[in-house]
């Protein structure tokens, strides 16, 4: 047993704390212990540009506005991905 695992949610950070409602406080106690100090970004959908061009091509059958909606991005953006890839 370390100091990671006795530490309880209202001890830590409020960030901390919506790791471990999202993740799980065992997800969060990882974290800490593996990643601890360590800052990064986490993306919205719309910045995994393959991810967006697959999904886009799975759903073909269905009206762009939906695609759009189910990435979080505009029919624009969507567009615009959609025109890069046919180059």
């Amino acid at each position: 047993m370390d100091v990671y695992d006795i530490i309880t949610i209202d001890e830590v950070t409020p960030d901390m704390q919506l790791l471990a409602d999202v993740c799980g406080e065992e997800a969060m106690r990882q974290i800490l212990r593996h990643l601890g100090g360590t800052q990064f970004y986490i993306p919205k959908m719309s910045k995994f540009d393959r991810f967006v061009i697959r999904f886009y091509n799975q759903n073909k059958d269905k009206p762009l506005k939906y695609t759009a909606i189910q990435l979080g991005v505009s029919e624009q953006y969507l567009r615009n991905k959609i025109a890069e890839m046919k180059g």
